[in-house]
């Protein structure tokens, strides 16, 4: 069982459904060599300008590095070069998880680098549908490599 950070004996009730899904997955099915934190909001710096931002899910293995998730719920479609997510209050058009999971991949990679300059690890980012089973031919765009997107 994962380590994981926080602990949820009880998921919030503003947690999303699609982050509940994950997060029992992550923490059932992960050893406990893994620590997992889930929710991680940052302050970045760009020049003399801030800006906030969060990730879903960061895992982080002693030996196999780092992973950064991006969580997205519903039922997930990619049109007019726009991700969508729909569900029973409507249809949302959503940032594309791929640049938001790289972006922030980045922003750790960087902090990492700041605090341990010759750091060698591994690192890499991906997107969860948890609700969502993409059909085999789904048209998607080139940022989509399917073997980043964890589907139903």
């Amino acid at each position: 069982m994962a380590n994981m950070i926080p602990k949820l004996e009880a998921f919030p009730k503003d947690m999303p459904f699609s982050e509940k899904i994950v997060y029992q997955a992550l923490r059932d099915g992960l050893s406990n060599e893994y620590t997992v934190y889930h929710n991680v909001c940052f302050l970045k710096q760009t020049g003399s300008k801030f800006s906030e931002g969060e990730s879903d899910f960061l895992i982080f293995h002693p030996r196999k590095g780092l992973l950064v998730l991006e969580i997205k719920g519903g039922a997930i479609s990619f049109q007019d070069n726009k991700w969508f997510s729909s569900n029973n209050q409507g249809k949302f058009e959503l940032k594309s998880p791929f640049y938001q999971a790289r972006t922030q991949m980045h922003f750790f990679e960087s902090c990492i680098h700041n605090e341990i300059p010759h750091a060698r690890y591994c690192r890499g980012y991906g997107v969860g549908f948890p609700q969502c089973i993409l059909p085999p031919n789904t048209d998607l765009p080139v940022e989509a490599n399917p073997g980043l997107i964890i589907a139903n």
